[in-house]
């Protein structure tokens, strides 16, 4: 009887330290990180998914071109306005040499009235003398008008030809944007790597026209403010003459 109760006793206790043994070794063990925190799952959030249609869709959405009619009217406005200007520039050229002639007139007329003013000082002649240099001044005022209407025309004719070549780079560039409208419904859903390349390309081409116009445009402009300063300094001599 006691010898049983021994080994009972002897049991319990090898269970307790089982017990106790297993709980340890649960408490050395990392945890699973994979049960301890809930999968996140993947989502598209780089940069690709904030593209609109993708690299494609934001290739299309560079430069969206106008509609057909539109680009064609501007085309055609841009002719014109080319051909207004070559027309312009020859009888713009013809009244700058028609100015530069009647000012070298006046110029002749005018020493030759210098010469006579002098002559007459030497000679003591009062009376021809202040009729003399009145002359003399009549004429110097229409000389410095003439020559004001040669620098005029001639600033009108370099205006001109701005405008003309302004009309030109404008016309390339709507030209290209016309292909490149053509060449974006050629394109279709899936186009292949070959007609990207071509389009990115003409894009690229109608993009630098676009900026060869715009600096057209504002040389252009800046001929025309000469031409409005020396008009005004026309206006202004021909407002002396009859002084």
């Amino acid at each position: 009887m006691i010898g049983a109760l021994r080994i009972w006793r002897v049991a319990v206790v090898a269970a307790c330290l089982w017990i106790v043994g297993v709980a340890a070794a649960h408490a050395q063990t990392p945890p699973d990180s994979t049960q301890s925190k809930p999968a996140i799952p993947w989502s598209d959030s780089s940069t690709s998914s904030l593209l609109r249609g993708g690299v494609m869709g934001e290739l299309m959405a560079v430069s969206v071109p106008r509609s057909q009619a539109e680009i064609q009217r501007l085309l055609d406005e841009a002719r014109g306005l080319e051909n207004t200007a070559e027309y312009q520039i020859q009888s713009s050229e013809g009244l700058a040499i028609e100015a530069e002639g009647r000012a070298k007139i006046m110029h002749e007329e005018l020493e030759v009235t210098r010469a006579r003013r002098d002559a007459a000082k030497k000679a003591k002649d009062k009376v021809a003398t202040a009729e003399l240099d009145a002359t003399y001044k009549k004429q110097e005022r229409q000389y410095k008008y003439l020559t004001q209407l040669h620098d005029a025309t001639k600033a009108d004719a370099d205006r001109l030809r701005s405008a003309k070549a302004a009309a030109q780079a404008t016309q390339k560039s709507l030209e290209l944007e016309l292909q490149l409208y053509e060449k974006q419904a050629q394109l279709g859903e899936n186009p292949p790597p070959q007609a990207v390349d071509e389009y990115r390309s003409l894009l690229r081409n109608m993009l630098q026209a676009q900026g060869d116009a715009a600096d057209r445009g504002r040389e252009a402009s800046d001929k025309r403010k000469k031409l409005v300063q020396e008009r005004l300094k026309q206006l202004n001599a021909l407002g002396k003459l009859g002084q």
